[in-house]
C-alpha cells in the first residue's frame, strides 16, 4: 500500500509518479514563497483525466493543501464523479456552500442517505485566504476528515467506492457531465496525494517537513 498519484502543481498538473498526467482548463500557475501552487479562477478553471483514470478501490487516502478566497459558494476540490443511466458512484471532496470540508461516497446506487452514500461535513468553518493541509480517510468502517493531522469528523460507512464507465476524475471543478462543469473552486490548491492505503495525516504531514523546499503555511 502506497502513495499512488501525486500531482505537486509546480508549473504543470503532471502527475510526479508518472501514472496520470491532467489536462488543464484555465489553470495558471503562481508561486506561494518557497511552493508553486495552482491558480482556480472559480468560473472556468478545472484540471481532468480520462474517465479511466483515478479509481481507489477498498482503503484510500486523498490529501491536499487549499487556499480559498471566496464564501458561501460550493467549491469541488477532487472528485471522480460518475452518473450512467440511473446510477451514481463517485467519492467526492468539496468545500460547501456552508464553509466546511465535505467527503461523500457512494454505492453503485442512487440516492438515500447513509444507505446509497455517506456525507462527512468538517466541524470547523474554513477560513478564507489561509492555506490548510486537508486529509479524507476511508478505512474500510469510517470515512474521516482530517484538519492539518488532526480529526475534526467521521461517519460509520462500510461501502467501497465504485465506478461506472464514464467515471470524470477533476481537480478544482465537478465534471459532472461531459458538456456540463459546475462547482467550481476559486483560488489555490497544492500538493494533491492520492493512496491506495489508509494513511495517517501527521506521517503525511511529516513527509512534507522532510522535503527542502517545503514552507509552513501556518
Amino acid at each position: 500500500m502506497a502513495l499512488i498519484w501525486e500531482w505537486t502543481l509546480n508549473w504543470n498538473s503532471n502527475d510526479t509518479l508518472w501514472v496520470n498526467n491532467w489536462t488543464d482548463t484555465s489553470i495558471s500557475y503562481v508561486s506561494w514563497y518557497k511552493w508553486q501552487c495552482a491558480s482556480f479562477n472559480g468560473s472556468t478553471s478545472i484540471i481532468k483525466l480520462p474517465a479511466t483514470s483515478i479509481r481507489p478501490t477498498g482503503n484510500f487516502t486523498v490529501n491536499a493543501w487549499i487556499n480559498t478566497s471566496n464564501t458561501w459558494a460550493y467549491k469541488s476540490v477532487f472528485r471522480t464523479y460518475s452518473q450512467l443511466s440511473n446510477l451514481i458512484s463517485w467519492f467526492a471532496i468539496s468545500v460547501t456552500n456552508t464553509n466546511k470540508i465535505e467527503f461523500v461516497s457512494w454505492k453503485n446506487t442512487w440516492v438515500t442517505a447513509n444507505t446509497d452514500f455517506k456525507s462527512v461535513i468538517w466541524a470547523t468553518t474554513v477560513t478564507t485566504w489561509s492555506w490548510v493541509m486537508v486529509t479524507w480517510v476511508y478505512n474500510g468502517s469510517t470515512l474521516e476528515i482530517f484538519i492539518n493531522w488532526t480529526s475534526d469528523w467521521s461517519g460509520a460507512w462500510t461501502n467501497n467506492a465504485v465506478y461506472q464507465s464514464d467515471a470524470k476524475p477533476s481537480i478544482g471543478a465537478n465534471n459532472y457531465q461531459s458538456s456540463l462543469v459546475v462547482d467550481y473552486f476559486n483560488w489555490l490548491i497544492d500538493e494533491v496525494r492520492v493512496y491506495d492505503s489508509a494513511e495517517n495525516p501527521l506521517t503525511i504531514y511529516n513527509s512534507y517537513l522532510n522535503n527542502p523546499n517545503f514552507f509552513m503555511f501556518f
